[in-house]
């Protein structure tokens, strides 16, 4: 009897409640999936927005530089490694480059690095630049 009992007790209480829930986590599955795809096709929209917008240095004004063509840029003030790889990302790898760029350069390399405003201005990277050219 208890057997029968349990039976029972699986198909009027608990299996009716389980049905009950299925739809309702189906449902945020779904939803969850459709979020997902909203989200990936949100991002897709974004980095091809950003890769058609992105700044480009133009190096005519202070010359291109290969990589073995570097100096330690990290002995300019503000400039630690962090900055210098993203320096050198961009191209940039000497005194001699840095000592070249106008305020339409420092502008750029500001938002190609994704530095602080102003900062290249205030450390006088460019002045600073030429001196340790010179001294070079």
């Amino acid at each position: 009897m208890k057997k029968n009992h349990n039976i029972y007790t699986f198909f009027t209480e608990i299996k009716p409640k389980y049905l009950n829930l299925a739809p309702k986590e189906q449902k945020q599955v779904i939803e969850g999936k459709k979020l997902k795809k909203a989200l990936t096709n949100k991002a897709k929209t974004s980095y091809i927005t950003y890769t058609k917008t992105k700044t480009e240095l133009d190096s005519n004004n202070f010359s291109e530089a290969l990589e073995n063509q570097n100096d330690d840029l990290i002995k300019l003030d503000g400039i630690g490694p962090y900055i210098e790889q993203r320096l050198n990302d961009i191209g940039i790898y000497n005194y001699e480059q840095v000592s070249k760029l106008n305020n339409e350069d420092i502008h750029k390399i500001t938002e190609l690095i994704d530095f602080f405003p102003g900062r290249i201005e205030r450390d006088n990277w460019v002045e600073k630049a030429q001196l340790f050219k010179i001294n070079t």
